[in-house]
């Protein structure tokens, strides 16, 4: 429920008893059918009216003026999306005199099935997808009904902590260019995800994005990122192929764990630092090499794997490799 003038969900309802109290009706009473007509004309019908209060804007009014219904409230929201003006004339028409400014934000209101009440009464299907944005940052994306390919909107420029999280049907993401950052958990869980296209423009993602996205199979970081974060590509184990360019200085903690289809990989040489368990359980990959870059690696970067070939670049000050094994040069430890 929304106030009609401004929009506003901060609405009171408040209800008011009023009588049909007349002297007219009690003559007329008395006239048909003696005092007791007298008696029940004068006191006549208690009634309830029910009044609105927006607290925004201070209007008062009749509650009926007031209900803007789900349907309603989908649609306004949808067309200021899709800059639909025709669709908000018709609808500023119908709630007369009310002031919008876009973007206005409104949040679906689905009422829930009740049991003998037929489902077309019981409010207005959802759309399809719905983005919210605010400030440019899209900080959740709900997914309705069977669709599994997305595009993200133009204009915005990151995607938020989660917003894609636990998306099971989604299967494929378009990222536009322009977009600087993936956020946290971005798309955390997404089962299903097979293909995503992440831009040049991109040059952060956060930890455990793309965390047990089990049925992605390739992916190309863009030039620019710097860190590839804690759990960032965790237990996507039917990743193939995996891109890491120049620009990366640092791979985090678990950063490629479980990743057991993953057959090679290339460790740039600018890189730094190799967290714990970076490539642990990828089973897959028979050979790494490590550049002489790389002054900071943590324990069991390789456990579970079946390595055939482990080789450090010559040069490098902290670490030699010998028969297959990373020896420590410090205190000639494994």
């Amino acid at each position: 429920m929304r106030c009609s003038v401004c929009g506003s969900a901060n609405v009171n309802v408040e209800t008011q008893q009023t009588s049909s109290y007349s002297y007219k009706k009690g003559i007329f009473g008395a006239f048909l059918i003696g005092p007791l007509g007298a008696i029940a004309g004068i006191g006549g019908k208690r009634k309830t009216d029910k009044q609105y209060h927006c607290m925004a804007c201070g209007r008062h009014g009749d509650y009926s003026q007031v209900v803007m219904n789900a349907n309603d409230e989908f649609e306004i929201s949808s067309a200021f999306q899709r800059n639909d003006v025709a669709k908000l004339n018709i609808l500023k028409k119908k709630y007369r005199n009310i002031e919008w400014t876009p973007p206005i934000v409104f949040t679906p209101i689905y009422s829930s099935p009740v049991k003998g009440t037929p489902q077309s009464t019981i409010g207005q299907k959802p759309p399809l997808e719905e983005f919210e944005i605010h400030d440019g940052v899209l900080t959740k994306y709900h997914q309705y009904g069977s669709k599994s390919s997305v595009e993200i909107p133009q204009g915005v420029t990151s995607i938020g902590e989660g917003a894609f999280s636990n998306r099971k049907i989604l299967r494929a993401v378009t990222i536009p260019y322009g977009i600087i950052s993936i956020g946290k958990e971005a798309f955390l869980l997404c089962n299903n995800l097979t293909s995503i296209t992440i831009p040049n423009s991109v040059t952060s993602i956060g930890e455990s994005a793309f965390d047990c996205c089990r049925e992605l199979t390739s992916v190309t970081i863009p030039y620019g990122v710097t860190f590839i974060e804690k759990r960032t590509f965790f237990g996507c184990n039917n990743l193939t192929s995996i891109t890491i360019p120049n620009s990366v200085t640092s791979i985090g903690e678990s950063a490629f764990k479980g990743c057991g289809k993953l057959t090679s990989i290339t460790i740039p040489n600018g890189v730094t630092s190799i967290g714990e368990s970076a490539f642990s359980g990828c089973t897959g990959i028979k050979s790494l090499f490590i550049p002489k870059s790389v002054t900071s690696i943590e324990n069991n970067i390789i456990e579970g794997n079946e390595l055939e070939e482990l080789s450090v670049e010559e040069g490098n000050p902290n670490y030699r490799s010998e028969g297959n094994c990373l020896i420590r040069i410090a205190d000639n430890t494994l």
